[in-house]
């Protein structure tokens, strides 16, 4: 088993994020988090695409955490907005977490993502949740494999 380090930022409004230079040269394993955002859903995407690129040539890996936790919470627009803030995940080559916790991102977008770039997180805050999510995470790694493959057939998307 290989045990990775890393750390949650949460987006400041200006797209950078609240953790520090000394953190980020330990870890290897960035998670940039939306749900404290504190502007509205066009400075939210915006500060997304910032973030995104800001860390794109940086040694450890990015990963969007909890995606929309805070962004599908604008209603009738957010999934418009959703939908741009993935693309940007993608065109930065960012892993999207798919969250087991929140049933994040919707079921409609997790079909965007790339098998290569899906990681699946239980945000587990105990051993109990741990156990009780861990055959919905075989089930979704079988259900992400399928779609993939079924979307390379087809050629719905790009190869990055």
């Amino acid at each position: 088993m290989n045990i990775l380090v890393g750390a949650e930022a949460k987006i400041l409004l200006d797209g950078s994020l609240d953790i520090s230079e000394a953190i980020l040269s330990d870890i290897q394993v960035l998670g940039i988090a939306e749900h404290s955002f504190q502007g509205d859903v066009s400075m939210l995407v915006h500060a997304l695409g910032r973030a995104f690129e800001s860390y794109r040539s940086a040694e450890f890996a990015r990963v969007w955490v909890h995606p929309g936790l805070r962004l599908l919470q604008w209603q009738p627009m957010s999934p418009q907005f959703f939908q741009e803030a993935m693309r940007l995940a993608l065109e930065h080559e960012l892993y999207v977490e798919i969250n087991l916790r929140y049933n994040l991102p919707p079921e409609p977008f997790i079909s965007f993502i790339p098998s290569s770039k899906a990681v699946v997180g239980v945000d587990a805050h105990s051993v109990d949740e741990v156990k009780r999510l861990g055959e919905i995470i075989l089930d979704l790694e079988s259900t992400i494999a399928d779609r993939s493959s079924t979307r390379a057939k087809r050629g719905d998307y790009e190869a990055r």
